[in-house]
């Protein structure tokens, strides 16, 4: 029988007091974790993320949402000679579908932005590794909107 069905670790336990319970000795079995340990062990390296990898999410995610509240400020603030200067075909096709305004621009801009921040904290809690790679290939490129966005 396993630590949870023995009552050792309470289901709401942190991270760090299902670790203790499991380097704890056991009575009458081995110190070394068995099967019955697995969803503990599997629940703690789930949620052991370095404090440097959280930090660099973090930073991810903002940059990845202020370049796109800066690229959604110049699309408002441009928005009359938008239609002649947006280099994006889709762009261009949602701004001629709206009779010359920016409106479905803007609304499909904060839907994808909400859309690929989401995504990115749902694929890093399921796999941080993964989450933090994708968050920060995201801000890379968003990055290089904003180069682009002040350089042309």
């Amino acid at each position: 029988m396993d630590h949870f069905h023995q009552g050792r670790i309470p289901l709401r336990a942190t991270s760090l007091e299902r670790l203790r319970v499991l380097r704890e000795p056991r009575t009458g079995s081995p110190a070394v974790p068995t099967v019955g340990d697995a969803p503990a062990l599997a629940a703690t390296a789930a949620t052991s993320v370095p404090r440097t990898a959280e930090l660099m999410l973090v930073a991810s995610w903002l940059v990845i949402g202020l370049v796109a509240a800066y690229d959604t400020y110049l699309s408002v603030k441009f928005q009359d000679s938008l239609s002649t200067l947006e280099i994006n075909p889709i762009c261009r096709w949602l701004i001629a579908a709206d009779g010359g305004s920016v409106s479905i621009l803007l609304g499909c801009k904060f839907a994808g932005t909400v859309l690929a921040l989401g995504t990115i904290l749902l694929v890093y809690r399921f796999q941080p590794r993964m989450g933090l790679a994708v968050a920060t290939v995201v801000a890379s490129l968003q990055m290089l909107v904003l180069l682009y966005l002040c350089l042309a």
